[in-house]
């Protein structure tokens, strides 16, 4: 989830809860109470608050029902100001003696994937024994080719969401699955971010699933002459240097000036990348 840049800031202000109908369209603003939130880079986010059945209407100075009210319920949405989307679930009645409250818990949007399901799911499996059914020739993100695109074929249940962002040394790579039935959410955040060293951040506003790998990557061509290699973040002790895939340990680096030098060097159209 994707949170405010000023939230630690002197400045930040409670953000307005909206309620929403499924697709998003706005209903009204809430009058939260008690609002509270948890939020997770690996897993949904979740908030909770309370809102009353009657509110004091500071112009006429009456007592009147809160607009909506019955409107709060399971599997609508709430617009959290500056955060994104939750779904709704079921809130809980209570009294304070004088009037009645909902309280309400809500989870980010992608926890919606929770509820859809992959089922019979083979990627990649048609040169294992018997299997039948796979889909085969499939990398992680390709939008030429979508029958062949494993983020394509895992989003086709889950309405609404599209692909944001996808690091581009992940977005060839290949891997095999076998699901009998997974929930997509499971299968995004297990499976698949396991098997690519991934991660996934779900963009609940725009409904867009970005991807990222946990590696960082620096990457340069060769030209055939150039054996020395400018570098932004250094190399440490979990660095690997390699050339079209290939793992280099004959290489010198300089600490001061954060220079990668190669010998001989790479040839023209070389891949180099040093990994952490």
């Amino acid at each position: 989830m994707i949170l405010p840049k000023d939230l630690l800031s002197e400045s930040y202000r409670k953000p307005k809860v909206i309620l929403c109908q499924t697709n998003k369209d706005k209903i009204c603003q809430l009058d939260a109470t008690g609002l509270t939130g948890t939020f997770k880079f690996n897993s949904y986010s979740e908030i909770s608050f309370n809102v009353a059945s009657i509110y004091h209407d500071l112009i006429t100075g009456e007592q009147k029902r809160t607009p909506y009210y019955d409107y709060i319920e399971g599997l609508r949405l709430v617009y959290l100001e500056g955060f994104g989307y939750f779904q709704l679930q079921n809130p809980e009645l209570y009294s304070d003696g004088i009037q009645e409250y909902k309280q309400i818990n809500a989870y980010s949007l992608e926890y919606a994937l929770s509820q859809k399901y992959l089922e019979t799911f083979i990627i990649n499996k048609g040169d294992v024994g018997d299997t039948i059914g796979s889909i085969d020739g499939v990398v992680l993100y390709n939008p030429l080719d979508v029958d062949h695109s494993l983020l394509h074929l895992v989003l086709q249940k889950a309405y609404g969401w599209t692909i944001g962002h996808v690091d581009d040394e992940l977005a060839s790579q290949s891997r095999s699955f076998e699901v009998d039935r997974e929930s997509i959410y499971d299968f995004i955040m297990n499976d698949m971010c396991d098997t690519f060293k991934c991660y996934v951040e779900f963009d609940t506003i725009n409904n867009t699933v970005n991807v990222y790998s946990e590696n960082e990557i620096e990457r340069f061509i060769g030209d055939g002459e150039t054996d020395t290699f400018k570098l932004s973040n250094g190399i440490s002790e979990t660095t690997t240097v390699t050339i079209n895939g290939h793992v280099v340990t004959q290489y010198k680096y300089n600490e001061d000036t954060k220079e990668l030098i190669l010998t001989p060097a790479p040839a023209q159209g070389d891949i180099v990348e040093v990994t952490d």
